[in-house]
């Protein structure tokens, strides 16, 4: 379970967790769940450019082109 499963479904699981926090804070506290939400975009705003940029580093490595 913890070497095949559980790594496959680990991204879904977080990503699950973290929706229903946010849902279950903004069914109380609309200002703090706005809050959270914007910094959960921002997070994954950063996360996306990180994985864009070492994809292209990796192609590049792997295509042979020199890296700048």
């Amino acid at each position: 379970f913890f070497r095949v499963i559980l790594p496959e479904i680990l991204p879904a699981l977080i990503a699950g967790v973290t929706m229903s926090f946010a849902r279950g804070l903004g069914e109380y506290d609309y200002a703090s769940a706005t809050s959270i939400a914007l910094i959960m975009l921002m997070i994954a705003f950063v996360i996306l450019f990180i994985n864009a940029i070492l994809q292209s580093r990796t192609s590049k490595i792997v295509s042979g082109r020199k890296i700048r």
